[in-house]
């Protein structure tokens, strides 16, 4: 198993948020028609579009890292 992972057409998943997932998939595979031969493409077996984080996936996520930070300056007396 390989996995292969890129920033290609993650602008286009954040213009697209209010778009379904397969309308998104196809302007990300076609984002990546224009930068992979198509040799390439075609030896891969399946391609993932990852979901974006909306502001609140992104707050639960700073809130467990300051959470863990805290902690760990306690334990030096911080």
């Amino acid at each position: 198993v390989i996995v292969m992972t890129s920033n290609i057409g993650s602008h286009l998943i954040q213009s697209m948020a209010d778009k379904k997932q397969a309308e998104i998939k196809e302007a990300v595979f076609e984002e990546l028609k224009n930068h992979f031969r198509p040799e390439f493409l075609n030896r891969i077996d399946e391609i993932v579009v990852f979901h974006g984080l909306d502001k609140g996936n992104i707050a639960n996520i700073a809130k467990i890292l300051l959470k863990n930070l805290s902690e760990r300056l306690a334990k030096v007396d911080m």
